[in-house]
């Protein structure tokens, strides 16, 4: 079997409805996101004190999942492709994936910690998509102006 970054299913572009699907579910996401997030600000602003540093923390992170989700989900709903053929620049899919190595060892430490190890399934998943967005960080540049290759 070849390496991964050798193996030619992964150069494959994914089947156009396939991608149209995950997009308008990715999209959304993000405008039930967005409601929620709105909805969260309206509440926390009628209470007329103010909000404590975790109110803020959980705003801030909604509205940076919730934007991501919107603008990757158009991009794949509309076949609209960045520069570099794909939903994500390089620097996106790194930035990606450093949250999910995150979300991994976040999950992972305490579980590990108090010998959980059935329930690691959580961060093993966290740890595959790091890799696979580190892979499409990482995916061939002459394919990358290829508007076919999302």
């Amino acid at each position: 079997m070849l390496p991964a970054t050798q193996d030619p299913a992964i150069d494959k572009p994914a089947p156009a409805w396939m991608v149209r699907a995950v997009g308008g579910l990715l999209f959304c996401c993000g405008i039930a996101l967005l409601v929620f997030v709105v909805w969260f600000a309206y509440r926390v602003a009628l209470l007329g004190k103010t909000p404590q540093l975790a109110v803020l923390v959980i705003e801030v992170i909604s509205a940076a999942i919730t934007a991501f989700c919107l603008f990757v989900g158009y991009r794949l709903v509309f076949k609209r492709p960045n520069r570099h053929g794909s939903a994500l620049p390089p620097v996106g899919w790194y930035a990606l994936g450093s949250m999910f190595v995150l979300l991994a060892i976040g999950t992972a430490a305490p579980l590990l910690w108090t010998a959980q190890y059935s329930e690691l399934t959580g961060s093993l998943c966290a740890a595959v998509f790091a890799a696979w967005c580190f892979l499409a960080a990482k995916r061939n540049p002459e394919k990358r102006g290829d508007p076919s290759a999302l």
